[in-house]
């Protein structure tokens, strides 16, 4: 079933459980251990280039410590989407290069959140979802009920 909609294919929809310091990512069809992203973004204070994601990890392992670091959830609340958007886009994009059927507007995405948000940030993760990445469907839920 490589065509349809993520009602189709299970391959269509994305789980991602959007911790404070890692994000764990994959399909529903995907077996074995989830793939991982930091989730910060760095900048180089000499050169003012960005590092993303796993990029910054790459970074801090070869021993480059002038990176100021930021983390778009504090204290487990989105606090800042445009940084936590960059990160997503780079999740994405894994999906575009290794399975091709992946297209945000025939998928659906799996979000974990803590149990309890205020509704401002319920209503800037519903944006970004269908905004920023346009996806087809959208499912939020705790990471305790996915078990």
């Amino acid at each position: 079933m490589p065509g349809g909609t993520w009602r189709d294919n299970p391959e269509k929809c994305i789980l991602l459980d959007n911790g404070a310091y890692n994000i764990k990512y994959g399909t529903s069809a995907t077996e074995g251990d989830p793939k991982m992203m930091f989730n910060a973004i760095g900048k180089d204070r000499s050169t003012l280039s960005f590092f993303v994601g796993n990029e910054v990890l790459e970074k801090l392992n070869k021993g480059q410590t002038n990176l100021t670091l930021t983390f778009p959830l504090v204290r487990g609340l989105l606090h800042d989407s445009d940084i936590e958007t960059m990160i997503w886009k780079k999740v994405m994009s894994t999906f575009g290069k290794k399975k091709k059927g992946i297209d945000e507007k025939t998928s659906c995405l799996c979000l974990t959140t803590p149990p309890v948000l205020p509704d401002i940030v319920l209503e800037r993760y519903g944006e970004m979802v269908f905004e920023d990445f346009g996806f087809d469907a959208f499912f939020k839920t705790s990471g305790g009920s996915m078990m």
